[in-house]
């Protein structure tokens, strides 16, 4: 698994950074998220404590939803959240490694970038607390705050 970010400030609103290594996930995963089979999350975050953090090694995809979802030609962006945990991350499928998706806590203006790795072609960011207020995107388009 890779662990890598980078975290800026957005002053004007434009992301032009180097994106880090994402997190591979060969795909979306059957009985995550969505469907709620997985139960309760381990309870390793919750809320701010969650910033920066991988959501799966911590147990906040148990039960996580898609909030949001964006079609793009460079793959489809996704916004998970999850209640328990009280934070939100982007997971992109359909994508060439290489790619580079953000997630961005619209509040704090806090972007963190990442880039689809070597190999993969579904990936996920790590964590921003909130859940309405975060917008997930790349070159190719972006979600609302």
């Amino acid at each position: 698994m890779f662990r890598a970010f980078a975290t800026v400030t957005l002053a004007a609103g434009l992301l032009l950074l180097p994106p880090s290594a994402a997190h591979a996930q060969p795909g979306p995963g059957p009985g995550r998220g969505d469907d709620g089979s997985i139960g309760a999350a381990r309870k390793g975050c919750t809320g701010a404590r969650c910033d920066g953090l991988d959501p799966i090694a911590l147990g906040c995809d148990a039960g996580a939803r898609t909030t949001y979802r964006l079609a793009t030609r460079l793959g489809t962006l996704e916004r998970r959240h999850s209640r328990s945990c009280d934070a939100s991350w982007a997971r992109i499928t359909g994508a060439r490694p290489g790619t580079w998706f953000y997630v961005q806590s619209c509040r704090a203006s806090s972007v963190r970038a990442f880039q689809v790795p070597p190999g993969y072609t579904h990936a996920y960011t790590d964590m921003v607390p909130g859940s309405g207020d975060v917008r997930v995107g790349n070159t190719a388009g972006h979600g609302p705050c």
